[in-house]
C-alpha cells in the first residue's frame, strides 16, 4: 500500500515538474551570482556617474577660465569708466572756465567797442563827423581805426578761447560716446557673469549628486556582495553549513543531513556532478529540483543557492516519510546517512 502511495505521489510530482516552464530552472539566479551582477551593474553606473561628473568639472573649469577672463573685463571696464568719469569732469570743469573767460573777453570787447565809438565823438573833430563832410569822415576812420589796433589782442584771445572751447566741446562727446560703449560692456560682462557662475554652480552640483548616489548604490551592492560571497565560501567541510542544515531539518535529523552532505557534495554549494544534471550541495537532478522546489515553496531559486538547495533537501526528506519512500527518509538520494 505504501508502495502504491509512492509511486502516486510520484507520478503527481511528475506531472507537475512537466507543466512548469522550463525557464524557471534555466533563468534561476543564486543569491551570489545576483549579487555579483549587481555589483557589476553598479560599478558601471558609478564610472559613468564618475566620468559624467569630472567632464562637467573639466567643463566647469573651462567656465571657470571664462570667469576669470570676464570678471578681469568687469574690472577693467569698471576701472576705465572712474578714470573717464574723472577726466570728464574735469573736462566740463575747464569747459566751464573757457566759457566764463569767452563771455569775460566778449563783454570786455563789447565794452572797449562803445568806448572807442563815445571817445571818437567826443574827440576834436565829432561835430565834422556828424556834419558828414569829407574831413569828419577821415578823422573818425582814423579814431576807429587806432581803437581797433589797440583792441586786436583782445579780440584775438577771444577767439583762441572759442576755439579751445569748440575742442573741449569735441573731446566732451567723444568722452561721453565711449562711457556709453564701456557702460554697454559692462552690463554685458555682468550678464555673462551671472550666466556662467548659475551654469558652473548647477551642472557641477547636479553631477556630484549623481555620483554620490552612484557611489551609495555601489557600496551597498559591494557590501551584498561580499555577505554572499561569504555564504558561499566553501571552506572544505560540511560544519560550515550546520546552521542552516539545523535550521530546516528536525534535531534528530541534522548528523543525518550532515552526512548525506558530505557524500554528495563535501559541502560544496558549487558541487556538480560530472555524469549526470546532480547540482549543490545535496545534489538535486533537473527534474526533481524544478517540481520539488516549487512544492516546497522555494520555485525560482537555484540549486547552487546554498539555503535553497538545504530547504528543499530537509522537504523531500520530510516528503519521503510522508509518502512512504522504499529508500526511506533518503531514498532519493545515493547516499547515505
Amino acid at each position: 500500500m505504501s508502495i502504491s502511495r509512492a509511486l502516486t505521489a510520484l507520478f503527481v510530482c511528475v506531472l507537475i515538474a512537466a507543466s512548469l516552464p522550463a525557464v524557471l530552472v534555466a533563468n534561476a539566479e543564486t543569491e551570489l551570482e545576483k549579487a555579483e551582477r549587481l555589483a557589476a551593474e553598479t560599478q558601471r553606473s558609478r564610472n559613468v556617474a564618475e566620468s559624467a561628473y569630472v567632464t562637467d568639472r573639466a567643463t566647469a573649469s573651462d567656465l571657470e577660465i571664462r570667469l576669470s577672463v570676464t570678471l578681469e573685463t568687469y574690472q577693467r571696464v569698471n576701472a576705465e569708466l572712474e578714470t573717464l568719469g574723472l577726466e570728464l569732469a574735469g573736462e566740463r570743469a575747464d569747459m566751464d572756465v573757457i566759457r566764463s573767460e569767452v563771455i569775460a573777453l566778449d563783454n570786455e570787447a563789447q565794452e572797449r567797442a562803445v568806448g572807442a565809438y563815445i571817445r571818437s565823438l567826443a574827440a576834436p573833430g565829432s561835430s565834422m563827423f556828424l556834419s558828414g563832410t569829407f574831413e569828419a569822415l577821415s578823422v573818425a576812420n582814423e579814431t576807429i581805426k587806432r581803437a581797433s589796433e589797440l583792441d586786436e589782442s583782445l579780440f584775438e584771445q577771444l577767439d583762441s578761447r572759442r576755439a579751445d572751447l569748440a575742442e573741449h566741446t569735441i573731446e566732451l562727446q567723444s568722452g561721453l560716446d565711449e562711457l556709453a560703449l564701456l557702460n554697454d560692456e559692462l552690463a554685458a560682462a555682468r550678464i555673462e557673469l551671472d550666466e556662467l557662475f548659475t551654469l558652473a554652480d548647477a551642472r557641477v552640483a547636479e553631477a556630484f549628486r549623481n555620483l554620490e548616489a552612484a557611489d551609495e548604490e555601489y557600496r551597498a551592492a559591494q557590501a551584498d556582495l561580499k555577505e554572499a560571497q561569504a555564504k558561499y565560501r566553501w571552506t572544505g567541510s560540511v560544519e560550515q553549513w550546520r546552521w542552516l542544515v539545523e535550521k530546516y531539518f528536525p534535531a534528530d535529523r541534522v548528523d543525518e543531513a550532515l552526512r548525506v552532505m558530505a557524500c554528495e557534495s563535501r559541502g560544496n554549494p558549487n558541487a556538480k556532478n560530472p555524469s549526470s544534471s546532480a547540482t549543490g550541495l545535496f545534489q538535486f537532478l533537473d527534474g526533481t529540483w524544478a517540481w520539488m522546489s516549487v512544492m516546497s515553496g522555494w520555485g525560482g531559486y537555484s540549486r547552487l543557492d546554498p539555503e535553497a538547495n538545504t530547504a528543499v533537501a530537509a522537504y523531500l526528506m520530510d516528503f519521503s516519510i510522508r509518502s512512504g519512500h522504499p529508500g526511506g527518509a533518503w531514498g532519493h538520494w545515493e547516499c547515505k546517512p
